[in-house]
């Protein structure tokens, strides 16, 4: 056992290097936590080497932060992250994350594997808490099943994405906005080339714009 001490600035690098994912996530750009970095954060024992990690700290300024991780490996392999910030100021942020992968190879030489993703965050700003004309709250929630099978140069894989994005910044930006829906794909490929399909569909809607007066909602189902 490798203990080391650590600090609540490094539960933030962390979420600092999943906010750099802006790319797949651009709500992620309204999230900062750098200046909660450099508070006076209390030391902790951390194993980085253990299969379950856990960490918690907090600062002079009266801020939180707990961070959890798992990781097994074998047959399958099996990562968990768990992520809970509270500012002094009553800033916050949750968040949480899961990876699966399982592969088999049977004796006639047919591979396969299957993939379970999942993402989760929320993030609550208060900024000055004499009024709400700068609150701004997001939440995500992403999930990702894929799985498919190879023998011989021929295989197939398939898989469903489901996504929930909402951001809520009337005082800020002005605006409201959430969409939930699913993208599901599949296909084939061989000697005769590859063939794939995709399809996304959005269950439900809903923007509000208060610069210009407009709100929009589609409801599931509409």
């Amino acid at each position: 056992m490798a203990l080391e001490k650590r600090t609540g600035a490094y539960a933030l690098e962390l979420l600092e290097s999943v906010q750099g994912d802006t790319e797949s996530n651009p709500l992620l750009s309204y999230v900062n936590v750098s200046p909660y970095k450099s508070e006076a954060w209390t030391e902790g024992d951390y194993d980085p080497e253990a299969l379950k990690r856990s960490l918690s700290s907090k600062s002079a300024q009266g801020s939180s932060v707990t961070l959890t991780e798992s990781y097994s490996a074998g047959p399958s392999i099996s990562e968990a992250i768990s992520l809970t910030f509270k500012s002094g100021n009553g800033d916050s942020f949750n968040g949480s994350g899961t990876y699966g992968w399982t592969e088999s190879t049977t004796a006639s030489g047919l591979y396969s594997y299957s993939e379970n993703d999942s993402l989760n965050f929320s993030w609550s700003y208060l900024g000055d808490k004499t009024s709400t004309s700068d609150d701004l709250t997001i939440k995500v929630s992403r999930s990702l099943s894929e799985k498919g099978s190879d023998s011989s140069g021929s295989g197939q894989a398939s898989g469903t994405e489901t996504f929930s994005y909402s951001i809520s910044a009337l005082g800020t930006l002005g605006i409201a906005y959430s969409v939930s829906g699913q993208t599901t794909w599949g296909g084939s490929y061989g000697s005769l080339g590859e063939k794939y399909t995709s399809t996304g569909s959005i269950s439900a809607f809903s923007y509000k714009n208060l610069n210009d007066g407009l709100t929009v909602t589609i409801a599931s189902g509409s």
